[in-house]
């Protein structure tokens, strides 16, 4: 079998080697095959089939296989992305040899003199080869002498000693990513959460500044290796309640100066490889690689949710990422997959709560992540144990307790300090005063949303806030019961119009988002239906005999419970609908719709559907007590109070928004702002919202090990 060169390689087929300006390249099995496959057909297309069939003899493969051997083979070779010197890509077709190929002397016969690195004979380089091995088994026991000794030592864990406050102006933020000397992250420049923008303080705290250069809404994703451009995305996707499933643009923003550069990619999340040669992103339900041009290079995994938060390995091996799951995206937990491709399965398995936000130290050996349990977010720590396959797994470490919550840990790139966001939650209840046209305060004490007060106005029942636990109290604030258990997120709830039962949507980390009903005083929670399939929001029917529940988008329709005889039945022509309310005189259900959040009215006698208005983005429809109205809100404008008369359709904008300051989303990747944002009438038909008068801040802390 002759020899082949190409550029400084040497290829010998039938010793299995490939030389690089004489010295061995590794490189073994059916990437050995599918290079000699190409190069002995230099020139030509070879198409997929026939690289499957002669490489992989008919063995049942995914295409994926033979993409990753491509992408492999080019890694050896030096191709770079967009400059594929050696293998070329026919779209569609396979794949051609495109470097010139030099076919030399059959093996056994010297190829040419000694003075030629390249051309020398399979003898002097089996030579080689066998000094080349003896080095590498005397450097593998000398390996496993140092690794038995060093598993003997016991495991040791960070510990979080001084921490730092670095900024200090109560706004809501967002990512977090350092080059060591700045910190840069995403705030909203408006106080209804919109416009969000990238700024920079110092590592040690200090002046905050805006980076002007940097496209309106964008957000730091990532921070290059090499700590000169920002990977950035558009911030609000994160913060919309359905936005999951739209990707947008990436950009890449030069810290020397200059303007921000599009990539040739759209993801909702995404970061640099460790050598920083490649993006790894996430794509509605898919991850994927790129290049560093954002040029996509192949799938990595289909997965059952959604995923933010990635950060790949510092030794390259692995991606680790948040998964967000479950009715509304609610349950997250962290995930693991292997750069090179595999299946992606949990990083806890067994755990409950949710998980999130994870971050390598830069040398491995540590992973910071943060841990939502009962509602409270702290920061925890996981020692990566290597090498041994007898010794036993680490546990992970809780670092941080006590009342503020802790999101995001960002080692620094010196590894002596944990960058993290610190916050202080609670809301503030307001109620509008229309002679004087301002928001009062209302029902001090109370830190909750989604307000309900039973018909003779003398109850409320409540989401707490941040645990989102069921409550119920008297109408001034106090005789407060909690009625659902510590581990469950409870939202959404509605007093039964003769006052004696509370229906809700809850559910417990890994359960199902369920509709249930409580008694008005506690008692065993009544399991309505399990809504695997989006089911999350009830309303009473005036006699109080029936609910009308509704999906959390439009991919359902609307349903009815009846109590007499427990059965739950699909409204017919309700498709698309979603957030129901039922009228007073029990003949429509107020509800939104498509396209773009409309509100409809859905007839129950007649079964048809109508809009209302032609506003968009609409949430929080409520009926006035005397069905003359529907009060709702709507996301243009910077957020709006409207009224429309039922029986003209007349629209009344009754008061902005963008002062009372909806919930901030937590720094927290990819916590759905549904379950915080809202708006509601008191027993009077005054307009009420809730207003965070809590604190989101940076935080730096020095960590030893113990």
């Amino acid at each position: 079998m002759p020899q082949y060169t190409f550029g400084p390689f040497l290829l010998d087929g039938e010793a299995r080697i490939l030389l690089k300006d004489g010295k061995p390249v590794p490189v073994t099995g059916r990437l050995f095959d599918t290079l000699l496959l190409l190069v002995q057909n230099k020139g030509r297309l070879v198409n997929k089939d026939e690289l499957l069939s002669c490489v992989w003899r008919g063995a049942s493969i995914e295409e994926a296989n033979l993409t990753q051997a491509i992408f492999s083979l080019r890694k050896i070779l030096g191709d770079r992305p967009k400059d594929h010197r050696y293998i070329a890509t026919v779209p569609g077709c396979g794949y051609q040899f495109a470097a010139p190929v030099t076919e030399l002397a059959a093996i056994g016969q010297p190829v040419t003199s000694r003075s030629d690195p390249i051309r020398m004979s399979v003898k002097t380089v089996r030579r080689r080869l066998a000094w080349l091995w003896l080095s590498v088994a005397a450097f593998c026991i000398a390996a496993v002498l140092l690794l038995v000794s060093w598993q003997d030592e016991p495991m040791r864990t960070p510990m979080l000693t001084t921490v730092a406050q670095l900024t200090n102006d109560g706004k809501p933020k967002n990512e977090l990513v350092t080059d060591g000397v700045r910190i840069f992250y995403a705030s909203p420049a408006q106080q209804n959460l919109s416009h969000w923008r990238t700024y920079q303080v110092a590592i040690t705290g200090g002046e905050i500044h805006s980076l002007p250069s940097i496209h309106q809404d964008m957000s730091p994703f990532d921070i290059s290796p090499d700590r000169t451009e920002l990977l950035l995305g558009l911030s609000e996707v994160r913060q919309a309640d359905d936005g999951w499933t739209k990707p947008n643009q990436l950009w890449l923003q030069p810290l020397a100066g200059g303007p921000p550069r599009i990539l040739m990619l759209q993801a909702q999340d995404a970061c640099w490889s460790a050598d920083g040669s490649q993006i790894a992103y996430a794509s509605g339900k898919e991850l994927g690689l790129a290049w560093r041009d954002g040029a996509p290079d192949h799938k990595l995994a289909d997965l059952p949710g959604v995923a933010s938060g990635l950060r790949w390995s510092p030794d390259g091996h692995k991606i680790r990422f948040t998964l967000h799951y479950g009715i509304a995206l609610k349950d997250s937990a962290i995930w693991e997959i292997a750069s090179q491709g595999g299946k992606a399965h949990p990083l806890f398995p067994h755990w409950s709560g949710q998980q999130g936000d994870g971050q390598w130290t830069p040398d491995g050996r540590y992973y910071f992540f943060s841990r939502i349990d009962k509602g409270v977010s702290q920061i925890w720590v996981l020692p990566e144990r290597k090498f041994s396959q007898n010794a036993s797994t680490p546990s992970p470490v809780q670092l941080t307790t006590g009342p503020m919550q802790c999101f995001l840990p960002t080692p620094s790139p010196d590894g002596k300090r944990l960058l993290f966001y610190g916050m202080l939650e609670r809301t503030l209840l307001l109620k509008y005063d229309a002679s004087s046209h301002r928001f009062e305060p209302f029902l001090s004490g109370i830190s909750g949303a989604h307000l309900d007060f039973s018909r003779d106005g003398k109850w409320v029942t409540y989401s707490s806030y941040p645990e989102h636990a069921l409550w119920r109290a008297a109408a001034d604030g106090t005789q407060r019961l909690k009625l659902s258990p510590s581990d469950m997120i409870a939202l959404l709830p509605v007093i039964s119009p003769d006052g004696t039962r509370i229906a809700f949507g809850g559910g417990s980390p890994g359960q199902p988002f369920s509709i249930f009903v409580v008694g008005f005083n506690g008692g065993a929670l009544q399991t309505i239906v399990s809504t695997q399939s989006g089911l999350v929001e009830p309303a009473w029917s005036p006699d109080g005999a029936s609910l009308v529940l509704g999906p959390y988008t439009d991919q359902s329709a609307l349903y009815r419970f009846d109590f007499a005889n427990r059965r739950l039945s699909e409204l017919p022509g309700s498709e698309g609908l979603w957030s129901p309310r039922w009228s007073p005189d029990g003949q429509l259900i107020a509800a939104l719709g498509s396209p773009d959040s409309i509100l409809m009215l859905y007839d129950l006698k007649s079964h048809l559907k109508t809009a209302i208005t032609d506003y968009r983005t609409v949430f929080n429809p409520v009926w006035a007590h005397d069905g003359q109205y529907i009060y709702f809100g709507s996301g243009i404008e910077n957020g709006a109070w409207y009224r429309v008369r039922t029986r003209d359709r007349k629209v009344e904008r009754l008061v902005s928004l963008a002062d009372v300051g909806a919930l901030p989303a937590k720094p927290s990747r990819g916590v759905p702002t549904w379950i915080n944002r809202w708006t509601g009438l008191a027993p009077d038909d005054s307009l009420l919202a809730t207003r965070e008068v809590g604190s989101t801040e940076i935080y730096s802390a020095d960590w030893i090990e113990r």
